[in-house]
């Protein structure tokens, strides 16, 4: 199996796999900006780079030339490499900045052009505590600033779309945004305009940033050129919990994440999974967050005197068992929801069928032509096929208002 050294130690590999996902998948660290597994590779941030050799093969003796040492000779490639572009080959010796000199001066230096004219906006920049400029700076780049001159001016607080906020002066033009709206949600709405130290990402004249998916180019910035209009300044990374979840607006199953702070969602943002959303999610999906925190029921009530009045569970479930021993089974008309889990839906369906009710029925959440080829489905809700797995009657929403309004329904179940 084909081999490669890195900092003196060896790994085997398969295929032509880059350096820089290889090294990242043996879980050791490489700084970079540019480089996103599910985009191309344009390796214009020159963060990530090696100093990268091969063994030197002599085609007369079929063998590998060996120094005094017994060991391989080594011939060097003449310049640093970036190693998110470059293949790993059988016998490539690789240096990190954690073994050569070279490579970490160079990514210092590297990181000394890019904060030339980076603003210092971190105490009020969303990106701060889960920054990659930021952190790289601290880790790798140069303990002070000799640049002398007035910086660069770029737009500032330019509402790029509904959803999206672009600071051009914080860009690094790493083009991860650009090549987003390229190659995953092909609406090609941003591109790189001007030229040199004043070039930024932009809509073209008279359209607007409103790409379903607009809002995965504000994940995948490494600085915070771009942020989100919704959640701009309403808190900070370090004071909200992250939980793992599924997203509730479609039958996707998009793995998101939810961050909240005080018992309140703040933001949901795409959890990587690549079998089924890849690192990307709709926009739409993302709002769900607000039908969480509104309007939530913290506790039952039930209607006294023509009004909804709090009140216990246990006098609720006193109220409940007292009212469905009022009624036939026949006249139960249990409906479950394709918005709930399986296991919910299971224990409904099993504790109506101990009182004698055999069928639940549940109404799907159609929308015809609301989804597309990547995420968004027409189905609005994410477990309708766990109804249908449960045995559930499928109605249409009509239909199923019509077995409501029915004739010997005395009580309804949802």
């Amino acid at each position: 199996m084909p081999e490669i050294f890195i900092d003196d130690q060896r790994f085997e590999f398969e295929g032509n796999p880059k350096v820089l996902q290889f090294v990242l998948d043996q879980g050791l660290e490489l700084p970079f900006f540019c480089y996103h597994p599910s985009l191309s590779v344009p390796a214009n941030c020159r963060q990530c780079f090696v100093e990268a050799g091969t063994p030197v093969f002599n085609r007369e003796t079929n063998s590998y030339d060996l120094d005094e040492n017994g060991e391989r000779v080594i011939r060097w490639f003449p310049k640093l490499m970036t190693s998110c572009s470059l293949e790993a080959t059988d016998g490539m010796v690789i240096k990190t900045h954690k073994s050569s000199e070279k490579v970490a001066r160079g990514q210092k230096d590297t990181l000394e052009f890019i904060l030339m004219n980076h603003p210092l906006d971190c105490p009020i920049c969303d990106q701060a505590g889960e920054c990659p400029l930021q952190i790289q700076t601290y880790k790798y780049g140069p303990e002070g600033s000799r640049f002398e001159h007035k910086k660069v001016h770029k737009p500032k607080r330019v509402q790029l779309g509904p959803n999206v906020v672009l600071d051009a002066e914080r860009c690094i033009n790493c083009t991860r945004c650009v090549r987003f709206t390229d190659e995953i949600s092909k609406s090609r709405q941003l591109s790189i305009v001007s030229r040199g130290d004043k070039n930024y990402p932009l809509t073209a004249p008279g359209t607007e940033f409103d790409d379903p998916y607009s809002l995965n180019t504000v994940d995948i910035c490494p600085v915070g050129a771009l942020t989100s209009s919704d959640f701009r300044f309403k808190a900070r990374v370090w004071e909200m919990n992250q939980t793992p979840g599924i997203d509730m607006t479609g039958s996707r199953g998009t793995n998101i994440d939810l961050w909240t702070r005080n018992n309140l969602v703040m933001r949901i943002t795409p959890r990587y999974n690549p079998d089924v959303n890849d690192h990307w999610m709709p926009d739409e999906a993302r709002m769900d967050y607000r039908r969480i925190n509104e309007n939530r029921i913290s506790r039952p009530s039930m209607k006294l005197d023509g009004e909804q009045v709090k009140t216990s569970w246990n006098n609720a479930i006193i109220t409940f068992i007292e009212e469905t021993g009022k009624v036939k089974p026949s006249e139960i008309l249990v409906i479950g929801s394709p918005h709930a889990s399986v296991e919910d839906n299971y224990v409904l369906a099993k504790f109506f069928n101990r009182l004698g009710v055999s069928d639940v029925h549940f109404a799907a959440d159609i929308v015809k032509g609301r989804g597309d080829d990547f995420l968004i489905t027409d189905d609005r809700a994410p477990n309708s096929n766990g109804c249908r797995y449960l045995g559930f009657t499928e109605h249409d929403p009509s239909d199923l208002g019509k077995a409501v309004s029915a004739a010997g329904v005395k009580m309804v179940v949802i």
